[in-house]
C-alpha cells in the first residue's frame, strides 16, 4: 500500500489511497460509504457517501498533483442531481458536499475553485512516519481549518493483509505500474497530466527498458485545427488487455473521453460512462481471453517482474 521515495511515504498508486479512504469514511468524516467507482454517463465517481441524514458526499481523490479537479467534482455533481440515483439511500433536498483529497494542489486548482458557484473543499494529505516509528495518515485543510490523524497499520501489518490478498489483485497492482509508467511517465506531456520529475522518469525508465508492442489510441475531448477528435497513440506491453487498459485510462486520465484499440476483436470508441453501462460484460471477457492468446513471452516477463 505504502512505497518510500526520498526518504517520505506515498501511496503505491491511487487505488491504495482509494482503498485507505473508503475504510475510514467514518473516521475521517463521519460518512458510511455508498459507492466506489459509480459510472453515471460519462464519468466516474471515485466515492459516492452519505452521512445519517442522508446527505450525499462526492469524494474526488488523487495520489498526484491534478488540474481538472474541479471540473471534474462539478461533471459528478451535475450527473447525480440530475439522475438523481439512489433516491431511497440519499436525500436530494440538501447540499451535496464535494471534497478534493490530494497531496498538493496546483495554481488552476485554487482559481478554478475561486470561480466556481459550487463549495468545493479542498483537503491534502501526507504520511508521516514519527519518532515512535508509527506511521499516520494526516488529512488537513488548505486554510488548515481541520485537521485528522489515523494510524496506518505497521509494515508486518501490512505484509501480512498482503499475504490474504486475491490473485486478481495482485495482477491489478502489476498493472498498475506497468501503465504508470507507459502512459503517465512517458505520455503525461500529451495527455495534459502533470510532468513528472527527471528522477522518477529515470527510475522508471531503468525499470520498465522493453519497448511496448501493442498500441492503443486514447481519445481526448479536443480537436484538431482541421476539426478531428485528437488522439494520442500510446505503445503498452502486449500483457495489458483492452478492458484493462480502458478501465486504467478512465480512472487515471481526466481529460479521455475514450479509448481506440488496434486491432482488436471489439472496438473501444466509446466514452467512459457509455462504456461500463452498455458493453455486454462476457464480450469483455472474450477480448481480454484473445488479447491473452496473442502474448509476446518478453512482455509476460515484464508483467512477472513488477514487484
Amino acid at each position: 500500500m505504502l512505497h518510500r521515495r526520498k526518504k517520505k511515504l506515498f501511496f503505491k498508486s491511487e487505488r491504495d489511497l482509494e482503498d485507505f479512504v473508503w475504510v475510514h469514511l467514518h473516521e475521517l468524516f463521519s460518512l458510511r460509504g455508498l459507492k466506489r467507482q459509480y459510472a453515471i454517463k460519462q464519468d466516474i465517481c471515485d466515492i459516492l457517501a452519505v452521512d445519517e441524514a442522508k446527505q450525499l458526499t462526492i469524494l474526488e481523490l488523487k495520489n498526484t498533483t491534478d488540474r481538472y479537479i474541479v471540473q471534474q467534482l462539478t461533471r459528478y455533481y451535475d450527473r447525480l442531481i440530475t439522475e438523481k440515483p439512489f433516491v431511497s439511500e440519499i436525500n436530494y433536498d440538501l447540499p451535496v458536499r464535494l471534497i478534493a483529497i490530494a497531496p498538493t494542489y496546483h495554481e488552476h486548482n485554487l482559481i478554478d475553485q475561486k470561480y466556481s458557484f459550487l463549495n468545493i473543499e479542498f483537503l491534502t494529505y501526507e504520511v508521516l512516519e514519527l519518532e515512535d516509528q508509527s506511521i499516520r495518515f494526516m488529512l488537513n485543510g488548505l486554510d488548515q481549518s481541520r485537521h485528522t490523524e489515523i494510524l496506518i497499520p505497521s509494515s508486518q501489518d501490512h505484509e501480512e493483509n498482503q499475504s490474504e490478498r486475491s490473485e486478481e489483485e495482485i495482477k491489478q497492482d502489476k498493472v498498475d505500474k506497468i501503465l504508470h509508467h507507459y502512459v503517465k511517465v512517458r505520455c503525461a506531456h500529451k495527455l495534459g497530466l502533470p510532468d513528472v520529475s527527471p528522477a522518477e522518469l529515470a527510475a522508471s525508465s531503468a525499470k520498465f527498458t522493453a519497448k511496448g508492442s501493442k498500441v492503443y489510441k486514447i481519445q481526448l475531448d479536443e480537436y484538431t485545427p482541421s476539426g478531428s477528435p485528437r488522439f494520442v497513440s500510446v505503445r503498452v506491453p502486449s500483457t495489458i488487455g483492452v478492458i484493462k487498459f480502458w478501465r486504467w485510462v478512465a480512472e487515471n486520465v481526466p481529460a479521455a473521453i475514450g479509448v481506440k484499440a488496434e486491432g482488436s476483436t471489439l472496438p473501444i470508441y466509446h466514452t467512459r460512462g457509455e462504456q461500463l453501462n452498455q458493453v455486454d460484460e462476457s464480450k469483455l471477457d472474450q477480448v481480454d481471453i484473445e488479447v491473452v492468446d496473442c502474448l509476446v513471452d518478453k512482455d509476460l516477463d515484464i508483467l512477472d517482474s513488477v514487484k
